[in-house]
């Protein structure tokens, strides 16, 4: 596992490898007793979830202190970047807050936290909607909500310079057509590492028509 030659992109540490190795382990006993993600991914989890995750790293702000992730899942991307981040001295210092409303998976993410001593990653067992004084530098999704959801959900969290960063399927372009309707945003449209229809959308400057 995570030999891929995408990886080399990223400059893996022996560490970071290792502690993949080790997150890719916890979700495939876990995946098999518990709905982390789909079974039918499970045998391509480094494709499907690590790779996929990880191609947000690039696009990361150097010096950013605090990361929030929403509906994290099974904990992609959020637990991958915080793997790679430690390995970054850009990005040391980045905390990064999980928000997951289901109790099972958030049990799942905290042993990987632990595991891997991932010490500066927290889980909140809550749903995104619930109320929050936290402001993010970068949200990041996955497979949670259409655009213009996400941007309602992640409007509380907002400072006047975060990212949103919001792997996207092939409707990608549409969502973007849509939300236009209620929202002004500065929108880049990256490339997919791992699918070839699939995009990720890097959002900024995000206000309500």
């Amino acid at each position: 596992m995570f030999t891929d030659p995408r990886w080399s992109s990223f400059e893996l540490t022996e560490r970071a490898r290792a502690r993949l190795q080790a997150y890719n382990t916890l979700l495939q006993d876990w995946g098999g007793r518990i709905n982390l993600v789909a079974r039918s991914t499970l045998p391509e989890a480094e494709e499907r979830h690590f790779l996929d995750s990880a191609q947000l790293m690039p696009l990361l702000p150097a010096g950013c202190k605090q990361m929030l992730d929403f509906g994290s899942g099974a904990g992609f991307p959020a637990l991958v970047i915080a793997i790679l981040a430690a390995e970054k001295p850009e990005l040391q210092d980045m905390k990064i807050t999980l928000l997951e409303s289901t109790g099972k998976k958030c049990h799942f993410l905290q042993t990987v936290v632990d595991d891997l001593g991932l010490d500066q990653v927290t889980i909140e067992n809550r749903r995104v909607e619930a109320s929050s004084k936290l402001k993010a530098d970068v949200i990041t999704a996955r497979a949670l909500a259409n655009l213009d959801k996400l941007l309602t959900l992640s409007f509380p969290y907002l400072k006047p310079e975060t990212i949103c960063l919001f792997l996207k399927g092939e409707r990608a372009t549409s969502e973007l057509t849509d939300a236009a309707a209620q929202w002004t945003m500065e929108a880049i449209p990256h490339k997919s590492m791992t699918h070839e229809l699939a995009q990720i959308l890097e959002i900024r400057k995000i206000k309500r028509v």
